[in-house]
């Protein structure tokens, strides 16, 4: 349990930088963007974006956290940083399910988001029964990723068939498949000598950028938009 903990506290650390200060903002911002106009481009464009804040972070977390855990830690810890990997991924989840339940929220069908909780919750506490006796904390963390999931992508379902988003669906798969994958190779690939381990994630952190930059995801048109309306609304 002690290990899980040292774990869990690393992953939240996403929580903390980026989730609960978007949350704190997002839900009167969102709507004084409903009031002002052209509020379903302004949300596509805030969701890719959130997701683009929630993979960088959560990149760095995953890919950094296991040589601090080295660092700070006795060496009976060190297997804390295994599920770190999926309560980030979890957590990203729960970033954008903030994103995607607008429209529940939108048209006050706030009973539907108590259904969908209740049923991520009832999945959650399913696969923890089944899972964790096998494989310990790491069936814990896993559970925990797919029952976000779950919530994630049944608050997506039923937000867009209540009020349409045109979602940039193809540059979020694109964005987080690319974190999905640099951060699977960052726990996948463990490199003994601690100076060559922090090179090694480096690189990895680097070559995040530098698909960024490649691919040309972040776009100054994009960005000039999303300025316009804080200062609009400011």
């Amino acid at each position: 349990v002690g290990i899980y903990a040292l774990g869990s506290r690393f992953a939240n650390i996403l929580t903390f930088i980026a989730i609960i200060p978007f949350q704190k903002v997002w839900g009167a911002y969102s709507f004084q963007i409903a009031a002002k106009g052209n509020l379903e481009k302004t949300l596509a464009k805030v969701g890719t974006y959130f997701l683009l804040l929630l993979s960088i972070t959560g990149l760095a977390i995953i890919t950094f956290s296991p040589t601090v855990i080295r660092i700070i830690s006795a060496e009976k810890y060190w297997n804390s940083n295994k599920v770190i990997f999926p309560l980030v991924h979890a957590n990203v989840g729960y970033g954008m399910f903030l994103i995607f339940v607008f429209g529940i929220y939108y048209l006050n069908k706030t009973k539907i988001i108590s259904i969908i909780t209740l049923l991520g919750s009832a999945v959650n506490v399913g696969l923890n029964l089944l899972v964790i006796p096998k494989f310990g904390m790491m069936g814990a963390a896993v559970a925990s990723y797919f029952s976000y999931s779950l919530i994630l992508f049944a608050t997506y379902t039923v937000s867009q068939k209540y009020y349409f988003i045109p979602y940039e669906l193809n540059r979020l798969l694109k964005l987080y498949l690319l974190f999905l994958v640099l951060s699977f190779l960052a726990v996948l690939i463990k490199v003994q000598n601690l100076w060559l381990d922090i090179a090694f994630r480096g690189l990895v952190f680097l070559i995040f950028g530098l698909n960024l930059y490649l691919f040309k995801f972040i776009q100054k048109k994009s960005i000039h938009q999303l300025r316009y309306y804080q200062y609009k609304l400011s």
